[in-house]
């Protein structure tokens, strides 16, 4: 029986080896045909690096020219930028911007959170600027600085509903970390739980609620089980959206 009549080309155990020797070898670097641009590269990086923690990367690499985890430019970028940095290269856009601003740093912990951006840097380069801001924020607020727009709105609220300062350290946390507060849900649940501890029950969630007449037993769980997912307490209706308040509605009106 030849690998021909069963449609399996000698190209393909070739790569299938190299696929297995990348993953279980020793010596994954050294063997096989390594003709592949992408494995030549490797190679000539295998000549090149010196950071420590290179040869881990290339393996890394190598897997990820099989499909395997993470894509290979992604990777690649890493190991170029990790080679530089360790011969002080700094010249990345990203690191200009950090190494500036760290000038001014002086709050407990910055240590920690520049190497957190250094690591955003390397590895995760999409949330690079929101740990940026994060620094910049909890430098302001550690010399007495809450000038910033955002932490204004935060700092007017006018809070008096149980569980409130819980509620508040969120948001906060939130802020610091970089968000803005039109993208934190809790800044609905807050605004909501304050007007519906002051009697203002007009969100239409609300209104749909109160509109129902309900005396079968349960019926008083059942409502706070509602209110309570109306203000994000559980599974916020926030991000299932209006399409998931209609069909609780619908399921109470069928106890009913």
């Amino acid at each position: 029986l030849s690998f021909m009549s069963v449609g399996i080309a000698i190209e393909d155990l070739q790569i299938l080896t190299m696929e297995e020797a990348a993953t279980s070898s020793t010596n994954w670097i050294d063997l096989g045909d390594r003709s592949h641009p992408n494995l030549k590269l490797v190679d000539k990086l295998k000549r090149k690096l010196t950071y420590d923690g290179h040869k881990n990367d290339l393996k890394e690499l190598e897997q990820a020219h099989f499909g395997r985890g993470r894509s290979f430019d992604n990777i690649l970028r890493r190991v170029r930028e990790k080679e530089k940095m360790s011969k002080g290269d700094r010249s990345h856009p990203n690191l200009v911007r950090l190494d500036k601003l760290m000038k001014n740093v002086t709050y407990d912990g910055w240590r920690d959170d520049f190497r957190k951006a250094e690591h955003e840097h390397l590895h995760h380069p999409f949330i690079f600027d929101s740990v940026l801001k994060e620094i910049e924020r909890k430098q302001k607020i550690s010399i007495g600085d809450r000038s910033d727009e955002e932490l204004k709105v935060l700092d007017s609220l006018s809070l008096s509903y149980p569980g409130w300062k819980r509620d508040w350290q969120e948001a906060f946390r939130g802020y610091i970390r970089g968000h803005t507060l039109d993208s934190l849900p809790i800044i609905f649940c807050i605004n909501e739980k304050q007007r519906m501890h002051n009697g203002d029950r007009s969100h239409p969630r609300l209104v749909a609620l109160d509109s129902l007449q309900l005396s079968y037993p349960g019926w008083e769980e059942d409502v706070k089980k509602y209110e309570k997912r109306h203000t994000c307490s559980q599974l916020r209706f926030g991000f299932l959206g209006e399409t998931e308040a209609r069909k609780e509605i619908e399921i109470l009106e069928g106890k009913q």
